[in-house]
């Protein structure tokens, strides 16, 4: 389990994936490089799952989220489905204003 530092979760609660070193509080128990960590707010909230990390500046990389911030969500950036549905709606606007998609 890693605990932030208070106010450290407000990057993750608008989705960011990266978790700085600088944001960690402490670590609970003694997870290995790529082992899965439960995130927690400084006042004990379960925020997300991460995969662990403690040698790089980036201490973990979150790949789910729960609670308000979203509970099974999957946190992959853009990612294919966000260029699924982008470029539909690129091609249709363009096709609407008479011009061709980028």
């Amino acid at each position: 389990m890693i605990q932030l530092k208070r106010g450290r979760e407000k990057s993750l609660k608008r989705r960011h994936p990266w978790i700085f070193s600088g944001a960690v509080e402490k670590v609970s128990g003694k997870p290995q490089s790529g082992d899965t960590v439960e995130l927690r707010s400084a006042s004990g909230e379960v925020l997300a799952r991460a995969a662990y990390s403690p040698q790089s500046q980036i201490r973990a990389r979150v790949w789910g989220l729960s609670g308000a911030a979203g509970v099974g969500m999957r946190v992959t950036g853009v990612g294919l489905w966000g260029v699924t549905r982008a470029y539909p709606t690129r091609a249709h606007n363009a096709t609407t204003r008479g011009g061709e998609a980028r």
